[in-house]
Parts: structure tokens; sequence; C-alpha cells
């Protein structure tokens, strides 16, 4: 029979103070027991004996002379933990708690007989009961098994880790705890198990720079603990760019202060039983909250869209106090955090995974769910259009050549047809070079053709590289055949384009302009495109009508023998093939395009000695796709499929469909790319799991 498994997702929400001198683990058996003596003698009996239990698990070695900091504690948890259940009327749970406090020979064996086996064994009489056998010693031979299946990189510059793994007991997993310790730091939550004997976790680590030792600890239903710890340094850099590096650690001793700080994190125990599967819509939560300096609050959050939690405010300086609330459960998992603050701000949380099975179809096979990454046809909302027009060689002498335009224009029209990024159809696109680029030719591209084949869901792209040149309170494109003598007739001014644009339907319009805006070019060795005092095109702005310019009206436009492409050009071609893809989903949109030329021309040109700042007019339209990068959206698509069979295969292992050993196995075989038809069966739903499990083994 498969056997569902709870699938802990969580994250580590808050850090802790805890002494200085000590780390977390080896602190907490004082922590524990002294919480559970105060409840003890406040007969707070089940929280004294979930505290007893903690301290056990912590330190299972009683001592009457135990050493914590500068203190000799008399450390009895055994004996005293029999004695509060014997306060509870559980005589078969004391009756193996003092038993074990008599065998290991620490507390007053006078104590141990008279308080507590006398006690018990006449109970026993009256019932005509015989006593239970006597627990068998060391209980550390029944500590639960930790397999981690996640890698945890002991240097990375990631903000957080991914641990991922089973936790496994014969006798119940009843917790699994971790703890991240920064700086003398320490965060510590606990996820309370429903006690099956496998539990798997998937734990999203937030990660402070500098050094972190993460302990995660599982705990079974006779609190046997065993804990795994692992070192990660996140490392930062202090300039974009530049090599990480990390400093060496430096050991340095710790005083010890004079006295120990009594204040401890606030205890959180649940008096109501919460299910780790139902059908129900929802949930009582019961608990109790204590804290040796004051519970503050207590909140209660469900994780779902749209849902705040329940918030309760307390008065401060009450030591406990309990709460109560129904909760609503979404279909599918939902995570319950109980967080308790004390009047000194350290906090505890306690998870608590609910699966709400109402809606699911169990028996549905996992590999006909539907691939995340969406083809290329998903991602645009139309067809893409452009007009590229580049003027380097001009019918007029007297107007000076421009050394990169036409290999400007050349090299947008390659990106935008090429099936690695843009993918646009060579029809789509008309490309005007030098004598094919008059004022009739770019008329009739813009005002006609694309006014006629672009619709309003398709993005329309214009390129102009050329020279541009004021005359009066016009601003010209300087096409080909523009007499310099005469840019009213033969030129295309500034009212001429925008009624061009006007023409066009579509409400997605980006134009790019690498121009001049002078009849003349500034002679250097790198040469410029000079530009007039003042901003060209504002007119072009409108609805969904975006505008990027080589630069302002008052700088000159940079041109690099060395790039090959007037500099505004090549970080345009550069970001169009995916250096511009910020976000790294393989789509270079019109807002990530400007970021990426804006930061890497403007750096370029003060480095040159000159200076130059693209200018966007208009608003962007956010999301408007413009390229995609092929090659990384295959690689993410050939990830997602690797990864999505490996979270089949944790599936079925989650749902007992598989034994851990078969995990392993197919696991393997999945990161090597190794061919198997069981393993390939399995996951396309091909072959039965119980055959696969009854067949599958490992060579």
């Amino acid at each position: 029979m498969w056997r569902q498994r709870v699938k802990i997702v969580c994250t580590l929400l808050v850090y802790m103070l805890v002494h200085p001198f000590c780390s977390a683990f080896a602190e907490s058996w004082y922590d524990y027991y002294e919480q559970a003596q105060h409840a003890f003698q406040n007969k707070e009996w089940k929280t004294a004996i979930t505290l007893y239990q903690r301290a056990i698990a912590a330190d299972p070695e009683p001592d009457s002379r135990k050493k914590y900091g500068g203190r000799t504690v008399a450390y009895y948890p055994y004996f005293e933990l029999g004695l509060a259940y014997l306060a509870t009327g559980n005589f078969e749970a004391a009756y193996q708690s003092c038993q074990q406090a008599k065998e290991r020979g620490v507390a007053p064996q006078d104590l141990v007989e008279g308080k507590c086996l006398k006690i018990i064994a006449n109970v026993f009489e009256k019932l005509q009961r015989p006593l239970p056998p006597s627990p068998s010693l060391p209980q550390q031979q029944q500590a639960p098994h930790i397999q981690i299946l996640s890698e945890v990189p002991p240097l990375t510059d990631q903000i957080a880790v991914i641990i991922e793994g089973m936790a496994s007991s014969e006798l119940g997993i009843k917790e699994i705890q971790l703890s991240v310790e920064n700086l003398g730091v320490t965060g510590t939550t606990t996820f309370v198990m429903p006690g099956r004997k496998e539990e798997s976790f998937n734990i999203h680590v937030p990660l402070e720079p500098g050094r972190s030792v993460i302990t995660l600890s599982a705990f079974d239903g006779q609190s046997n603990a065993t804990a795994q710890k692992f070192v990660v340094v996140r490392q930062t850099t202090a300039v974009a760019g530049a090599p990480a590096t990390v400093q060496p650690i430096q050991p340095t001793p710790t005083p010890i202060p004079a006295h120990i700080p009594q204040d401890t994190r606030p205890i959180i125990t649940l008096l109501s039983d919460v299910p780790a599967t139902t059908n129900e819509v929802k949930l009582l939560i019961k608990g109790i909250v204590i804290d040796d300096q004051g519970v503050k609050d207590i909140q209660v959050t469900v994780h779902q869209p749209g849902k705040k939690g329940l918030a309760i405010e307390l008065p401060a300086q009450k030591i406990q106090d309990t709460f109560q609330t129904e909760i609503s459960l979404e279909p599918g998992q939902n995570e319950i955090l109980i967080e308790a603050m004390d009047t000194s701000g350290q906090t505890t949380t306690l998870t608590l995974m609910v699966l709400r099975t109402s809606t699911f179809a169990p028996d549905a096979p996992l590999a006909q769910q539907p691939s995340e990454v969406p083809a290329i046809s998903q991602q645009r909302p139309g067809d893409v259009y452009a007009v590229i027009i580049g003027i380097g060689d001009y019918q007029d002498d007297r107007i000076p050549d421009l050394q990169f335009t036409v290999n400007d224009a050349q090299g947008l029209y390659n990106v935008l047809i090429d099936p690695e990024f843009g993918g646009v159809p060579k029809d789509h696109i008309k490309l005007l070079l030098n004598e094919e680029a008059t004022d009739r030719a770019i008329k009739g591209a813009i005002g006609g053709w694309l006014s006629r084949q672009a619709k309003k869901e398709d993005t329309v792209i214009i390129y102009y590289s050329g020279h541009g040149a004021p005359e009066m309170r016009d601003t010209y494109w300087v096409t080909y055949n523009a007499n310099i003598d005469d840019l009213y007739t033969t030129a295309l001014n500034n009212n001429e384009i925008t009624e061009m644009l006007a023409r066009i339907e579509s409400e997605r319009v980006i134009t790019f302009l690498d121009s001049c805006y002078s009849a003349a070019t500034v002679k250097r060795k790198d040469r410029t495109r000079s530009i007039q005092t003042e901003i060209p095109w504002e007119n072009f702005a409108g609805k969904g009508r975006v505008t990027i310019s080589a630069s302002d009206g008052k700088q000159l436009s940079l041109e690099l023998n060395e790039y090959g492409h007037g500099v505004f050009t090549y970080y345009l071609l550069e970001g169009l093939k995916g250096k511009a893809d910020k976000n790294q989903d393989a789509i270079v949109d019109v807002d990530e395009i400007w970021n990426y030329v804006k930061f890497q021309v403007t750096d370029t040109a003060r480095k040159a000695g000159n200076p130059q700042t693209p200018v966007l007019q208009g608003s962007i339209t956010a999301g408007i796709p413009l390229t995609f990068n092929m090659t990384l959206l295959r690689e993410q698509q050939h990830q997602y499929q690797a990864t999505k069979k490996q979270e089949q295969l944790k599936q079925f292992l989650m749902t007992g469909a598989i034994t851990l050993v078969q995990y392993n196995c197919a696991y393997k075989i999945l990161k090597t790319g190794e061919s198997n038809i069981w393993v390939e069966g399995l996951l396309s739903g091909q072959l039965d799991p119980e055959v696969f499990r009854e067949s599958f083994e490992c060579h």
C-alpha cells in the first residue's frame, strides 16, 4: 500500500540570540531542562514532558554535576520526566523513564525507587497488570537516519541554499529541527511531523554574508536525535563584476561572562492534533506558549495566496498564554507558521504542513503534467515587423560619409532574422541601405507598408542610422538623395515622421535612433555623429510608442574603430543577443534593452573621454519582447525536463511507491543521462510503479 508522505517546503524566518560562547545544540539541553523544571513546578505537565524529551534528545547523559558555562547543574531528566508522566496518569511511560533513570544510576536511587517505581508497581498490582518491559539501553542505537538528497555547497554567492532529503526511524519521525548560526546569532525552526517512519523535507535556508553553520536534526518518537552539520560560506563582492574573494576566518577567543543570562526563547506546545493530510476545509489550531521573560505576541499564519493569517496580541510580562484559532485550508499543501515573540524580541517559529486532498486526483500520472517552459510562439503577443535604415554614403558630396552606419543597420537585420535570436521572417523586414534609403522609399516603407501590415497586437521596430540635421525649427532625417541646401524638400522632417508613425495601428512601436543632427561631422580619430542642442523627435511619443536615441541634444554620439559600429548600436546588438537578459528568462524585452544600453554606452563613452547618455522618450510598455536567446531557452527546457523527472522520482519515493535504495539508483541514472528502460517507463507512466518496485534492481 502506498503511504502518503509529507513534503516540507519551508523558509527559515527568524534569527534568535543565544549565549555567545555556546553553539545552538550545545546549550539547548540546559535551556530545555531549565524550562522543563519551571513547567514542572507550575504543574504544566504536558509542557514539562515535551521539554524534558528535548533536553534528553540534546544531551542524553544525566550527570549529578553537569557543567554549563560557569555553573554546575544536577541533571536528572529521566527521573523528572517519569514524575511528569506519573502526574498525567501515563504509568507505562512513567515506568519506562524511571527505569532508565535507575539503570543509568545517576539520579538518587532512593528517590527513583520511592517516588516513582514503587508507586507504579503498586498501581499495576492493584490493576492486576504486569509491569511494562524495561527499556533497552543505550537508546542511541535507535537514533533516526538522515539522508541528504541535495548538494549543499561549502562556498556560494547565492542568498540561500536548499536542503532536501529523507529522515527515517522505526520509531517514527516526530520533529525535524533546523538551526543556522552566523556571527554569533542563531535561528532555529522546528517542523512538527506526523510520526511516520519516513519523512521527506525540502528546506529553503536564507544565508547571511560570511560563514554559516547549518545544523539539521531529526527526532524520533522517543526523542532520540540525529544531527548533520553543514558549513556554508556566502561570498560577497564589493564591486559588481569583480571576482569574489573570501577572507579567511581568524579564530578569536570568546570571553566567558561572569554570569549566565537567563533569557531563553519562547516554547510553543500544541494542544490540538494537526493531521498531515485531511479533506476538511477547516482546522482548529490550539496551543500554549511559555517564556521566562514574558510572551509579547503570537502569530498564526497560513501561507496561501491572499491570506494574512491570525495575529494575537498579548499583554507584556505574561509568562504563558494559550492561543486558539480555526483556519481555512486551501486545496493542496498548506504551510502553517506559529510564531511567538517574547518581551526581549526573541522569536520561536513552529511550522506545520497540512495537505488538503479533496480536490486532488491521486491516480493522475505525474508524467502528464504540462511543461512550464512555454514555446516562443506563446511569448509574443503578435508578429514583428521592422524597417531598418542605414545611410553612410550620400548622393550630395557635401554631406560627410559615415563609417559604420550601414554596418549598424545590417547587423540589426542579421540579429532579427537569426532564428537563434529574433526569428523574424525576412519578408517582415524592409532593409534600406544607402541609395535604397530615399525620402520616397522611407515614406513608402513606414507610412505605407508598415501601416498595411502591422496590426494592433503586433510589434513594430524602426531603426535609423545616419545623419540628422536641423533647419529652422525642424529636425531632419538626412535621406540618401537629400540636398543640403534644400532639406525641406528632399529630406524627412520631424512632422513627416510623426505623421508616418501615426498611420501605424500597432500599439507597440519601438524606434531606435543612432544618428547625428548636424550637416557637419566633428573630425577626430574616433569619429562622432554630432548632435544639436535639443533632444529631437520628441513628438514621436504616444500610446505604446517608445523612442531610444543614442544621446541627448548636447552630446556627441561616439564611433570606435575597434567596435566596427557606433557605440550605441554595438551595445544594442549585444543586448539583443542576450547580454541584456538580466533575469535570465531567455527573453530580451524593451525594459531590459534600455537599461543595458544606457549603462554600457554611458560607461564606455565616459572612459573614451566623450560623455554620451542615451535618451528614452515615451513610456515603456512592460514585457514587450524583442528577441530570444534560443540557446539559453533550450538549456532551460532541458534543465526543466531533467528537474521535472527528478521531482517525479522524489514523489514516487515520498508516496512509498519505490524504496529509498531504488530512488538513489534511479537518481544517479538521471544525473548521468544514462538510458534505462525501467526508469524511463516509470517516469513516462508506461510502467506500473508496483512492477517497478518489485523488479527494478540497481547494478
